[in-house]
């Protein structure tokens, strides 16, 4: 594996190495936003109080259905009681309230879901009629006059002080807590997106500056393994480019350094040779000249003893 492709490796691995911490702090900090409100104690308190809400309006309706009852034989002349709050609407569109405050709205709403449910001239039912989004504050039921119809009694029966508005809540918290579990989902996904893009950035950044660091060191080391080369090959005058205050600066001038030694060193040896091969040739022609110049000296010693 070349240096260089281990520089790009070790700065994506350090570019990379946050992503796991940062994902973890981050899904924990959302998760942590929404534990109270997506706690299942809380999802429990509100089913609970959902239940109640339930339970009492069920009660409150059971009351209002038996009341009504009580009312369907003599509904032709019903005695106003109960809480119940009575109003006949004739075929020709004539009202008259028999008990309670009718609202203009009310009245309209009511009147028209008896209308639809059993319109006038069309058989009689055998039981009171219940119409269903005529208001949450009442309870509404309309009683057909006559057979065919000719008319009905409205009847309607406030619900409890408080028990709308809590029934409200309770459902616009439920409502809120689930909407919050998909906030929470939708934030978790949208996460995701611009977390993998300022990654991708970053990455591509590191690798970047991962292939500038790389090809300058990767360069640089190069010629010092060029420069090695040469000075093996008996090239004393190579050198590295030494600029800088890094280690590879301080390697290349250190490296400089010992080729001019190695240089020096190759000039004294190269010189001593030198000086070697003069004296042997200065040895051997004293030698030559040495060997003719003994049976000379040796003649003239004889000629002396004997011619004195």
């Amino acid at each position: 594996m070349s240096l260089r492709l281990r520089i790009y490796i070790a700065f994506a691995v350090v570019a990379l190495l946050p992503t796991l911490p940062v994902t973890w702090v981050v899904r924990d900090l959302l998760d942590r936003s929404f534990s109270v409100a997506l706690s299942p104690s809380f999802q429990s308190g509100l089913e609970a109080g959902a239940e109640a809400s339930r339970g009492w309006l069920r009660a409150e309706r059971r009351d209002f259905q038996r009341d009504v009852a009580g009312l369907w034989p003599a509904r032709t002349e019903p005695a106003p009681g109960g809480g119940l709050e009575l109003l006949r609407v004739d075929a020709d569109g004539r009202e008259t309230v028999i008990a309670g405050e009718w609202s203009d709205e009310r009245r309209e709403a009511l009147a028209s879901a008896a209308r639809a449910l059993a319109p006038a001239g069309s058989a009689a039912p055998g039981g009171p009629l219940y119409p269903a989004d005529t208001g949450r504050e009442y309870l509404d039921a309309a009683l057909p006059l006559g057979d065919p119809v000719t008319g009905w009694l409205l009847v309607s029966r406030p619900l409890p002080a408080g028990l709308p508005a809590a029934f409200e809540q309770v459902v616009a918290a439920r409502q809120l807590q689930a909407g919050l579990q998909l906030e929470r989902e939708r934030l978790r996904r949208g996460f995701l997106r611009p977390f993998l893009l300022v990654y991708g950035l970053v990455l591509l950044l590191s690798l970047l500056l991962a292939a500038m660091m790389g090809r300058r060191f990767s360069r640089r080391v190069t010629a010092l393994a060029d420069g090695a080369r040469r000075v093996g090959a008996g090239d004393w005058d190579a050198r590295v480019p030494a600029a800088g205050r890094d280690e590879i600066a301080r390697l290349g001038a250190a490296f400089n350094d010992m080729a001019a030694g190695l240089a020096a060193q190759q000039q004294r040896l190269a010189d001593l040779q030198r000086l070697a091969a003069w004296r042997e040739m200065a040895r051997s022609l004293a030698h030559e000249i040495k060997n003719p110049l003994t049976p000379i000296s040796l003649m003239v010693q004889e000629m002396r003893d004997r011619y004195p």
